[in-house]
């Protein structure tokens, strides 16, 4: 008798409500159970209101459930357990929240992602570039803002300065030259000009949150934000990732550095020359 493992997410964005399914991927693996995937289904007022990019509408990107998998998804919020030491022999166990956020999980991050991809709709996802290339993202949407004076970010929700953002380009821009540079971000071109205006800076070809996070993830280095979202985009390709001070909340993985805006980043930029000599 097959058993099954259900994440339960809630209203927040992508990269926080990925971490239940990332946890009932990883229980499937250790307990030879089914993982019910999620509906999606959530309109979500306040994206609309703020007037923000990403209306956070995901059940546009992934399939729907078919009629069976979604009647037992029913039947294990109402009757599941949650998962625990104690719940191996429950048939329907239940999974939420981000606790430990990447910590834990046997599941390696190109194997989820694998696993992401097999359940995106056709069409929401780009091709990215051949060519290796660095991503930068700079989490705006309803995040609070800080001054450029700030040398760090210490807080949840607090975007990094754009200013920063530019000191990194430039940065990345002189280590590795003829790399291109792409900004996924939820923030509107006006805001990122800045950034934009650099040389050798492009926005880049996502079509929608998935479709960045998948982007960033095929990149050589990113440049991140303290932010669920950054740290989805290292973990499902294994990325190096360089944040503000204090913006490494997160741990996707080892290899993400800390540095202010005019830090040198000898390791993070190791890390890419190898990666852009792997062919990624």
């Amino acid at each position: 008798m097959s058993k099954f493992v259900a994440p339960l997410i809630g209203r927040a964005g992508l990269g926080n409500e990925l971490f239940p399914v990332l946890r009932a991927a990883d229980i499937a693996a250790k307990e030879s159970r089914v993982v019910l995937w999620p509906a999606w289904f959530q309109l979500k007022i306040g994206p609309i209101l703020r007037r923000e990019r990403d209306k956070r509408m995901y059940w546009t990107l992934f399939r729907t459930p078919d009629l069976i998998s979604l009647l037992r998804l029913i039947w294990a919020k109402a009757r599941g357990v949650p998962h625990d030491g104690a719940s191996s022999n429950h048939r329907y166990v239940t999974v939420q929240g981000m606790k430990g956020y990447f910590d834990g999980v046997n599941i390696s991050g190109p194997e989820f992602r694998d696993l992401l991809l097999a359940r995106a709709r056709r069409g929401v996802l780009s091709s990215p570039p051949r060519e290796p290339y660095i991503a930068f993202h700079v989490r705006l949407g309803d995040f609070s803002r800080v001054g450029a004076s700030e040398s760090g970010v210490s807080k949840n929700n607090t975007s990094s300065p754009i200013e920063w953002f530019v000191a990194r380009a430039r940065a990345a821009r002189d280590a590795h030259p003829g790399v291109r540079l792409f900004v996924c971000s939820d923030g509107d071109d006006a805001e990122l000009a800045p950034l934009l205006d650099e040389h050798g800076v492009y926005r880049s070809t996502g079509r929608n949150a998935l479709d960045d996070m998948v982007f960033m993830s095929h990149s050589v280095g990113i440049v991140g934000s303290r932010s669920t979202f950054s740290a989805w985009g290292a973990f499902l390709g294994d990325v190096p990732m360089v944040v503000q001070t204090g913006g490494d909340a997160y741990r996707p993985h080892a290899r993400v550095w800390e540095a202010s805006a005019d830090e040198a980043t000898t390791d993070w930029d190791d890390q890419v020359r190898r990666r852009c000599g792997e062919g990624h």
